[in-house]
């Protein structure tokens, strides 16, 4: 291979936007490939395109669009990794209505707490994987391997399996055996570990200050565990983190400022301790290199000649193309890469070592070879795992009086959720199981309007999509770093205590982060967390979970999730005090209707 194919090779970019027109800045959805799009791939040897939502409309249109991407690669070429993002639950990137997105890492996590059965993760796997592999997409970002050690995480959080390394790494090699055995790529994030982070990379540069014994620990033990026992992902995705305890070596950025190396750029972190001390042997990738953490610090070229002296053998996104004239910065990028490979400032020989592992995994996985993809599994299958994990999931913390299940369907009941389509999701299901005294609304809606409607129900149920807790500060296990997060003007509160006024029943529902009920639980006479948000639509379930909270709600269903985290409680100023609720719990109910 000459020197620049072998940099393409070491390339993954995306085309999420294209616009044909120079003259236009009217940029649209890349839904289907371009003779100039063709030409840049080929041109360039590029070894893998990452795909968006934006890309991703229709089974016939994606399937079309990937066999366009392998195409592009002529004869005798090395075919494309096509990947996504495909987690499940809030990072989803496939349609929601033709595909089961799942309830995602930390709902599987409360599924299986009850029971040691983690087969429910490889199952995900599998149909993760072979929904992705009947399209043509070789290559899934995902599990998320982050201990999301700090409640306060805006990017993680229930993208994580939960607070517990041993339980995060059983799962997460559970659903890397799934996915593997559908013929895809594996790729474990984020690499040194972005659990305990307040920081979300894509808007800034984040730092954990955890001691090298915790890093150990937490961190860094659910890699270990998968590579010692056979089980390690095909890739692992670098974090963009400072990590000092992992490596101090300062940096000069973009302004001339001495900081401490990001992960993904450091050799110690990336080469010293994933490839020489944990003896990982599959190939690594970087988070995308156009995330603020990056791309506000460095510039591109001082990047990529980080990013393969550090060792990390693909880069993804160094430069975003959605029109011709982007096409000159990846051009100009290689070319400098090329020159200083020449000059010996980065080593050749770790290139073609990258190069060579890039390979090797495209072999392994059969996407050097003619590719006829997966056959479409059973989708009714698929939705039943969905919701039998959904309904595992969703998890009782406070019933107070065994206020749920409600036994008198003549009462009248107010749901009140951030977004329409997450009450419509509950009315509907409430509707069908012959509860009629029923009407939902937002909480955008004027106050008035809304104490209007809650003095004229019985019950009120309120939903809340907090990204972290409130004003968490210090706790057993949890980083020194993690500061209080002070309160806007609450509406949720607001109408949570007009109804105890009224004396109103209330049942909060926590719809994403679980850690948000010390601000809001104590008000409430029943709460239920089911770390998913996804209502419906134009008459179309994006997911299932709460339906499945209705269910639980009038008894349908028993509750069966147990907590994946500890959560604990807050004083006034928002420091932490006591345990508030284990992780392992999860309350029953005394009585079920009958159906």
């Amino acid at each position: 291979m000459t020197l620049k194919e072998k940099i393409g090779q070491k390339i993954m970019l995306d085309f999420r936007y294209w616009r044909e027109d120079a003259k236009t800045n009217d940029k649209k959805d890349m839904v289907q490939l371009t003779a100039t799009i063709t030409k840049i791939i080929r041109n360039n040897f590029i070894g893998g395109i990452i795909l968006f939502a934006n890309n991703l409309k229709n089974k016939e249109q994606i399937q079309k669009l990937t066999d366009d991407l392998q195409d592009a690669i002529p004869a005798g070429g090395i075919p494309l990794f096509i990947a996504t993002d495909n987690e499940g639950g809030s990072v989803f990137r496939l349609p929601r209505a033709e595909f089961p997105a799942f309830p995602g890492n930390m709902a599987l996590a409360a599924a299986c707490m009850d029971t040691v059965d983690s087969k429910l993760a490889y199952k995900q796997g599998c149909v993760l994987a072979r929904d992705l592999s009947s399209l043509g997409i070789n290559t899934i970002f995902a599990p998320v391997m982050d201990v999301n050690s700090n409640p306060n995480n805006p990017v993680i959080n229930v993208r994580s399996f939960g607070d517990d390394p041993a339980s995060v790494g059983r799962l997460a090699r559970e659903m890397i055996a799934g996915i593997g055995s559908k013929g895809v790529v594996s790729v474990a994030k984020h690499f040194p570990g972005h659990g305990d982070t307040v920081t979300d990379s894509h808007f800034g540069l984040p730092m954990v200050n955890k001691n090298r014994q915790d890093a150990n620990e937490i961190d860094l033990a659910p890699y270990r565990d998968a590579i010692t026992s056979g089980e390690a992902p095909d890739m692992i995705m670098t974090a963009h983190i400072q990590y000092p305890s992992l490596d101090n070596t300062c940096i000069k950025n973009r302004a001339g400022k001495e900081i401490i190396v990001p992960a993904t750029l450091s050799k110690k972190i990336q080469t010293d301790l994933l490839r020489k001390e944990l003896e990982f042997q599959g190939v690594t990738i970087t988070d995308a290199l156009n995330m603020k953490a990056i791309s506000d610090n460095f510039d591109i070229h001082t990047v990529m000649e980080f990013t393969f002296k550090a060792g990390v053998d693909i880069a993804l996104m160094p430069v975003s193309i959605y029109h011709i004239s982007d096409v000159h910065r990846l051009q100009s990028l290689i070319n400098i890469l090329s020159g200083k490979i020449t000059a010996r400032v980065i080593d050749e020989h770790m290139v073609s070592e990258s190069v060579k592992r890039i390979i090797e995994l495209k072999l392994k996985r059969n996407i050097i070879a003619p590719f006829n993809g997966t056959a479409p599994g059973d989708i009714t299958l698929s939705r039943t795992l969905e919701k039998e994990i959904t309904d595992r999931s969703v998890t009782l913390l406070k019933n107070i009086g065994q206020l749920i299940p409600l036994e008198d369907n003549s009462q009248s009941i107010y749901i009140l959720t951030p977004l329409a389509e997450q009450g419509a999701a509950i009315e509907h299901t409430l509707w069908e199981n012959g509860y009629h005294m029923v009407k939902s609304g937002d909480l955008i809606e004027a106050d008035w309007l809304r104490n209007v409607s809650i003095n004229q129900c019985d019950i009120l149920i309120i939903g809340n999509m907090s990204d972290r807790a409130k004003g968490l500060a210090d706790a057993p296990g949890l980083s020194r770093q993690t500061t209080p997060v002070l309160s806007r003007k609450n509406s949720v509160q607001e109408a949570m205590a007009f109804a105890k006024r009224g004396q109103k029943k209330v049942i909060y529902l926590s719809l994403k982060t679980p850690y948000d009920v010390v601000g809001y639980g104590d008000m409430a006479d029943a709460v239920l967390a089911t770390y998913s948000f996804y209502g419906a639509k134009k008459g179309s379930s994006l997911a299932t979970s709460l339906n499945a909270v209705a269910e639980i709600i009038i008894g349908k269903l028993p509750p069966r999730g147990k907590l994946p985290v500890n959560i604990y409680n807050v004083n006034s100023r928002g420091h932490v005090k006591e345990l508030k609720y284990p992780r392992g719990f999860g309350l029953k109910t005394s009585r079920r209707k009958q159906p």
